[in-house]
């Protein structure tokens, strides 16, 4: 039996209609709903990053929570 999770992320985009092009056509936000933490981002890096961020941080705890049961 294969282990997996399912996360969801709630993404906002605020898209600036412009006729004008400029250097940050867009920008975000970013709530990982499990832990309801959530950042604010411009660059495409930051939302990647804060992704990576809250899986790492959920495998941990799911790590931790199996050594508390195994250890009971």
């Amino acid at each position: 039996m294969s282990n997996r999770r399912v996360e969801s992320f709630l993404l906002r985009l605020v898209v600036h209609d412009s006729e004008v092009p400029s250097a940050d056509p867009w920008r975000g936000r970013i709530q990982h709903i499990s832990s309801g933490c959530e950042r604010q981002f411009e660059r495409m890096q930051d939302l990647i990053d804060f992704i990576g961020e809250q899986l790492m941080n959920e495998q941990s705890q799911l790590i931790v929570s199996d050594d508390q049961l195994s250890a009971e």
